[in-house]
């Protein structure tokens, strides 16, 4: 075999590892969990959960009343929106008025911390901390600019010398039924986001593409000759991968439904992948109608020929605020 081949050979490895290393850190993560070895938490202050909302999601409703039934003592949830006008208001009214009421995110976190000994930021839709952790890092205020303000403030929080953590008991999480061009217009504008907060970290992330590793190395073994070589590639990136999927999503997160979209496990890496590409073209991005252009994490708006800022303009984000419930919510 010509050095090419041999070169293209290894380097498909890359991904499978990558598997590999996933799914020892999410069995170590969720085994840990569940023999209890994070113990049972005594200090249970009350808490705030700020939830910023612009316009109607898929089933907004039952999204929001989700935070009503946390397993937590005491705490208070707050909407802040930057419309007077703006649709999602009566759902929040509605809210307070009824209150009876994992594929590649979670891996990539387990190994992240693993590799690097610890969180060195946060991610997601639900993130929590404490009054003074965020006073001491300048407070919201510091990151309303920032696309990422998740990464950002988990980073900033582990920059004075915090620990990020994760927590012990997944959030429910309810998904808009988006159409595949939603969806990619949806993922890109993640892509474009890590791109601009870890740019090295981004490159890197083709060793972790496993389909399209694993179908070039099957060519390259089958070029050759080495149709068992080929087929083992094919084999191996789909029980890695699918293997990976299932363990996360039904083992460690309990989702009981994921049985029934595995098949489309590959298709998502092809998303995914043709995302990633078109992720180094572009650092421009649309959120709720309006255009942003990310440059070093932070959000400049695009406005006319001839009207860019020289800074940041200020985006709107807690001109009102808006209480489910002013005094503290207690789970029923």
């Amino acid at each position: 075999m010509s050095i090419l081949i041999i070169s293209v050979l290894a380097l498909a490895l890359s991904p499978l590892i990558y598997y590999l290393l996933s799914l020892y850190c999410v069995i170590g993560h969720f085994g840990r969990v569940r023999e209890g070895q994070r113990g049972t938490a005594q200090f249970l202050p009350p808490a705030s959960i700020i939830k910023p909302v612009r316009g109607v999601d898929h089933e907004a409703y039952e999204n929001f009343s989700s935070f009503c039934r946390l397993d937590y003592p005491e705490y208070e949830i707050v909407f802040a929106v930057a419309d007077m006008d703006d649709p999602v208001i009566p759902i929040i009214e509605k809210l307070r008025a009824a209150l009876a009421m994992y594929m590649d995110s979670a891996p990539a976190a387990l190994v992240a911390k693993k590799i690097e000994g610890k969180m060195r930021f946060a991610f997601g839709w639900t993130m929590a901390t404490s009054k003074k952790c965020l006073a001491e890092i300048g407070g919201w205020e510091a990151m309303v600019n920032y696309q990422s303000d998740d990464f950002e403030l988990g980073k900033r929080v582990a920059e004075r010398g915090h620990r990020v953590e994760l927590i012990a008991k997944p959030v429910t999480m309810i998904f808009p039924n988006e159409s595949i061009r939603e969806q990619f217009k949806h993922e890109l504008r993640w892509s474009i986001s890590l791109k601009s907060v870890r740019p090295l970290g981004y490159c890197g992330l083709i060793f972790t593409h496993g389909l399209p590793w694993a179908l070039l190395g099957a060519m390259a073994a089958f070029s050759t000759g080495l149709k068992a070589i080929a087929v083992s590639y094919l084999l191996a990136y789909l029980l890695l991968r699918v293997g990976l999927t299932w363990i996360t999503g039904s083992w460690g997160l309990g989702d009981r439904q994921l049985a029934k979209i595995l098949w489309l496990v590959p298709v998502r890496d092809a998303i995914s992948f043709v995302v990633w590409i078109t992720g180094f073209f572009s650092d421009e991005i649309v959120w709720r109608g309006l255009g942003y252009r990310v440059r070093k994490g932070r959000l400049f708006p695009i406005l006319s020929p001839g009207h860019s800022p020289s800074a940041p303009a200020a985006i709107p984000f807690l001109n009102r605020r808006l209480s489910a419930n002013r005094q503290h919510l207690r789970r029923s």
